[in-house]
């Protein structure tokens, strides 16, 4: 039957292509929704624990993390870059804010990314650099102590709260060894 005017033709076109586009959509939504639509997994450097031998003191590992990424907008995000990161890693005897000279805060947004401090003038108890692959160990007594990192001619936190009276303060238990797992926020890409 051939229709009187030509846009019923054009629409019966149109309305057959439509239907067949509606339907593979429908099969490809119900195969997403059968098989979950997954976001990409944030992966992690090898964990350092087996790798611990002092039987007082302070382990740990130094991890770089990338900025945060721009959401994709399917309600998944990049995952985050990770890198161990070799760094000197500075024990002070227990420090407050009336220890520190020199105490500014690299901020974005309100939120604090880190403290540097020109000195601290506590007694420096030890050091030790973190290796390839973040990790570090240090033996010391049972004790109050502060931790911070070298970064260039500063003392350096990651994090920071500008409240708090004692600096980034550790315990090494009695009998034991305190666990100091330092992520360093990167605003920028590795």
């Amino acid at each position: 039957m051939v229709p009187e005017r030509p846009s019923e033709l054009r629409f019966e076109v149109i309305g057959a292509g439509l239907r067949r586009r509606v339907r593979v959509m429908a099969v490809v939504a119900l195969t997403i929704a059968a098989v979950g639509c997954e976001c990409p997994e944030q992966t992690f450097p090898p964990d350092q624990f087996p790798r611990v031998s002092v039987e007082s003191g302070v382990w740990g590992r130094v991890w770089l993390w990338g900025p945060e990424p721009t959401p994709r907008g399917d309600g998944c995000d990049e995952p985050r870059e990770i890198v161990p990161a070799s760094r000197t890693v500075l024990i002070f005897a227990r420090a407050t804010s009336g220890d520190a000279t020199g105490a500014r805060w690299s901020e974005q947004e309100g939120r604090v990314f880190g403290t540097y401090y020109d000195a601290i003038l506590t007694s420096a108890v030890d050091s030790v650099s973190s290796d390839e692959t973040g990790f570090f160990q240090l033996r010391l007594d049972p004790g109050e102590y502060t931790v911070l990192l070298r970064e260039g001619d500063a003392l350096f936190w990651p994090g920071g709260n500008r409240e708090a009276d004692e600096i980034n303060p550790i315990e090494v238990p009695d009998q034991g060894v305190a666990a100091l797992f330092i992520d360093i926020v990167s605003l920028r890409p590795l």
